[in-house]
């Protein structure tokens, strides 16, 4: 008979050989994930230092822009310093009083292939390459490696799009831009930063060492090296969340949308667009307060989810605009019937501190048969049916010609 078979050595034996098996991936694996995983950490952080830079500009926009372009006194401009009646661009003066505050890095800033006037500067490598990527929204994020002065470097790209038709009309308009037919949507400029991995890689060597030193640390080690797994997916779920996810709605955002619709116009797939804006929103916001605001639009992406959930999803693009795509119905009477339930659960009132506020829909609705190849153009026959809702009374839906 066999010696595994006589005596309790088959268990020993075979746990030591998985310990040994762990042992050798744990000292081949452990740097390549420490670093995999800082570099994941490195593209959050650089996110969540956009983020910051995105609602400053957006509060920017609307706080002091918007109100420029309608003033004489007062007007945008790169040299602020030099005009007593001239105010900084947005991105200008939000990355210096970033910077000057330390809400933002050193290493962070703006890069644009259509800067103002006089604000050319040398153009990188790395610009060119993130720019010809995020600006075709093949992606949300662009990064890539660089070894400088011995220490190796993650470079992260992040797009910034015009996000209201006050920012489109000051580019326009600004005698010092270059380019003069923005629409809001367009890739207008990517924020960039870098952050170092040299100290993660030198810490993933150390591990790798210790883990040699005796099988007495392999239970330890692979207790770390199960969170480093676990932190790397966790990152990459909070990467994808942070890129296609709205955070106070949770419905998916304006990139998940562009993205759902070009696929379906590139496979030709038949479709319907809703394009959905509140009506009312902003007198609850304010009367009420953003809390009210914010409490309205929770509800309200609730209820547009559940009501397209058998049918299609719904997204955020911002502020209080949502689109539905379609892509499972049984003609155009079933899309009506889920306009008619839109209409009639959105009104229902929301309660916030005792009160019950009302909103109203206007949605506009494009179909696509197949023939369609231009997502933009759906876009703007959708938006388009929308105002003709809105012109007709809102509350309303009204189907593009």
């Amino acid at each position: 008979m066999s010696l595994f078979k006589k005596s309790n050595y088959a268990p020993l034996f075979f746990s030591l050989l998985l310990l040994l098996v762990l042992v050798i991936s744990l000292i081949i694996y452990t740097p390549k994930t420490l670093k995999s995983y800082a570099e994941h950490q490195a593209i959050l952080n650089a996110q969540k230092e956009v983020e910051k830079a995105r609602v400053l500009i957006d509060f920017y926009d609307q706080q002091v822009a918007t109100k420029i372009s309608t003033s004489d006194d007062f007007h945008l401009g790169t040299q602020p310093m030099a005009d007593s009646k001239q105010l900084p661009v947005p991105f200008t003066f939000i990355v210096e009083l970033g910077q000057a505050y330390g809400d933002l890095s050193d290493h962070f800033s703006i890069y644009s292939p259509y800067p103002f006037e006089g604000r050319e500067r040398e153009v990188s490598n790395f610009d060119r390459e993130a720019w010809a990527a995020l600006s075709r929204n093949e992606k949300p994020y662009y990064l890539k490696r660089e070894v400088m002065e011995g220490m190796e470097w993650v470079n992260v790209a992040l797009p910034q799009a015009m996000t209201s038709s006050a920012c489109t009309g000051c580019h326009n308009a600004h005698p010092q831009s270059i380019k003069k037919d923005w629409r809001v949507g367009d890739i207008r400029a990517i924020f960039k930063t870098r952050v170092s991995l040299s100290a993660a890689q030198k810490k993933g060597h150390e591990i790798a060492k210790t883990v040699s030193a005796g099988l007495g640390l392999v239970f330890f080690l692979s207790v770390i090296l199960f969170l480093f797994f676990f932190n790397r997916k966790k990152s990459e779920d909070s990467l994808r969340d942070l890129a296609l996810v709205d955070q106070m709605t949770k419905l998916e955002n304006k990139f998940a949308f562009q993205a759902a619709l070009s696929a379906l116009v590139q496979h030709q797939s038949p479709c319907y667009l809703l394009y959905v804006d509140l009506d009312g929103f902003k007198g609850v916001n304010d009367s009420f307060g953003h809390a009210a605001g914010d409490k309205i639009l929770e509800v309200v992406s609730e209820r547009m989810r559940s009501a397209a959930r058998n049918m299609g999803l719904a997204y955020r693009l911002g502020g209080d605009e949502f689109a539905i795509l379609i892509d499972r119905f049984e003609g155009r009477d079933s899309i009506s019937r889920l306009c008619d339930w839109l209409l009639v659960s959105i009104a229902q009132p929301v309660q916030f501190q005792g009160q019950g506020l009302s909103v109203g829909l206007s949605i506009g609705i494009a179909f696509n048969d197949g023939s369609v190849s231009d997502p933009d153009e759906l876009v703007t026959l959708a938006d388009q049916a929308m105002y003709q809702s809105k012109e007709a009374g809102k509350n309303r839906y009204t189907y593009a010609d």
